[in-house]
């Protein structure tokens, strides 16, 4: 049977070298202790955190056209970043908020937004974020059909072109910069329509993949100056492959708009019943997406097409709905 001695009946000089070695091992232990939390790495401030987590969910939120929560997800990231007077966090809320805001086709807030961004931004000389600025201010403008005015404030940001027409010195805004002048251009009939067409599409090389979305809006483009040309049946298979890229990811926004160039195609041919139909369409879902502005505007087509296709019912309801949006009764999901 084998017994295990008691310490006490060890010889006194065993019991000191093991009162040595545990004293040692304690002196060890709590040396590693000491360097474990210094070298924690230090937790980071709960402020910032929750900043960070609602810009995420207003991004997301955004990008699900869920424009509602959106909006109030980017309020509460900026005023968490006013409350520990962060720039930079500061001015990425506010932007995501102005192009919510745009989004939904309240232009008048919009303005007002645009205003307090730039008063917080007057004494910074951030070029990237002024820049993201300034394009909201070119989409605002667009959108309200300013399109002098939009030009004007795009062209000190317009980039740089080689002889074949390739971009020079690329950054994080080019392509926003060069497809909000290709819009520019063709929807003005500007005589350089072509030429920012070429430009784009030139932009979205293979070798530097780009957003199905920025290849569907050079689509749309490209079919709005080919109706144009009076190439109808062009236009439409333009239209068509848009419609398909915005389709493939739910794209709401764009598929609303692309409907709408449809509809403007057909009415240009005299086609009111298609025109009518992808009027309908598209309002559904300005109506979901809560725009009252684009909703207001194919309600106004409707009315006039239905009254074209002696519809008469149907224009009176139509109306009857154009009326309610106007006073503010919005058509609730």
């Amino acid at each position: 049977m084998i017994r295990i001695a008691h310490l006490s009946s060890w010889p006194a000089c065993a019991e000191t070298k093991v009162s040595a070695l545990l004293l040692r091992l304690s002196l060890i232990g709590l040396v590693i202790l000491i360097q474990s939390c210094a070298s924690a790495p230090q937790q980071r401030p709960k402020a910032w955190i929750d900043a960070e987590q609602y810009l995420q969910q207003g991004t997301q939120a955004y990008h699900d056209d869920e424009y509602a929560q959106a909006a109030d997800s980017f309020s509460q990231a900026l005023k968490t970043y006013l409350s520990i007077d962060h720039y930079p966090g500061m001015i990425d809320s506010y932007s995501n908020l102005i192009e919510t805001t745009i989004a939904i086709g309240n232009y008048a807030l919009a303005h007002q937004q645009l205003e307090k961004i730039e008063q917080l931004m007057s004494d910074n000389h951030d070029s990237n974020r002024q820049t993201r600025v300034r394009l909201l201010k070119v989409k605002l403008m667009f959108n309200q059909a300013d399109y002098a005015q939009a030009l004007t404030t795009l062209q000190p940001l317009l980039p740089e072109f080689n002889a074949q027409q390739q971009l020079q010195n690329r950054n994080s805004n080019s392509l926003n910069i060069i497809s909000s002048m290709a819009r520019l251009s063709v929807t003005t009939g500007r005589d350089d329509a072509d030429l920012w067409l070429q430009r784009f599409q030139q932009a979205l090389q293979p070798d530097q993949p780009a957003s199905a979305r920025y290849q569907a809006l050079l689509l749309r483009l490209q079919a709005q100056r080919l109706q144009q040309q009076n190439k109808f049946a062009d236009s439409a298979s333009r239209l068509e492959q848009a419609l398909s890229l915005y389709h493939q990811q739910a794209y709401r926004r764009g598929i609303a708009a692309t409907l709408q160039q449809l509809a403007d195609l057909e009415t240009r041919q005299q086609h009111w019943e298609l025109a009518d139909h992808y009027l309908q369409r598209a309002l559904q879902i300005h109506l979901w997406t809560l725009n009252q502005h684009e909703s207001i505007q194919i309600l106004e087509q409707l009315v006039g097409i239905n009254q074209q296709l002696g519809n008469l019912q149907s224009a009176e309801n139509f109306a009857l709905q154009l009326s309610k949006l106007k006073s503010g009764d919005a058509a609730a999901r």
